[in-house]
């Protein structure tokens, strides 16, 4: 059975990590920062730039640690640990994506009120660094197993977007209701 080196999973997320604070931090634009979350071409064409810039520095500090450890990492393997850390990024980034999985989850969670009065970044924070290590799993792992563990997450992050998609459209559905009742009790 193919399996990762622990030593190369450990320095691979410890690389991505902090390729994650440079472009999350450093290399995203203001503009970016403040336009990447809208639901327009604008706002998709951002993010996709916030998320080339920080997979970019994500791979440049890999690399770096790779050829000073001489840790190997297979190049299709490490392309899809990135593509893996990269999709996710991109994915909560459009912020009202991430929100919905906040709903999705609030039965066990209770975090909506958190998310929404000044917790988002935190609860950011927390999805992006989480994604780190099956990146690093990914990215340090033989290309036959990168490929299961990077198919195995596209799944995850399929079954995320679907949860969040579907409380986004009840939590809208309710509010809809709720407007329909208002006014008609206005008009009573």
């Amino acid at each position: 059975m193919m399996h990762a080196d622990p030593t190369a999973v450990l320095l691979t997320a410890t690389a991505l990590f902090a390729g994650h604070h440079i472009g999350d931090y450093w290399a995203q634009s203001d503009h970016q920062a403040l336009t990447k979350g809208a639901c327009t071409h604008e706002g998709r064409r951002a993010c996709a730039g916030h998320v080339a810039s920080l997979t970019l520095a994500q791979l440049v500090v890999l690399a770096l640690v790779a050829v000073a450890t001489g840790t190997g990492l297979d190049p299709l393997a490490a392309a899809l640990g990135l593509g893996v850390n990269a999709a996710s990024h991109y994915w909560a980034d459009r912020r009202a994506t991430l929100r919905g999985l906040v709903l999705a989850t609030e039965p066990w969670t209770a975090k909506a009120g958190f998310y929404d009065h000044g917790g988002a970044p935190h609860m950011d924070q927390a999805w992006h660094i989480a994604w780190i290590i099956p990146a690093a799993l990914v990215a340090a792992s033989p290309a036959p197993l990168a490929a299961v563990i990077a198919a195995a997450s596209a799944a995850v992050l399929a079954l995320c977007h679907a949860a969040s998609r579907r409380a986004r459209r009840a939590e809208q559905r309710a509010q809809e209701q709720q407007a329909e009742e208002q006014a008609l009790a206005a008009a009573s």
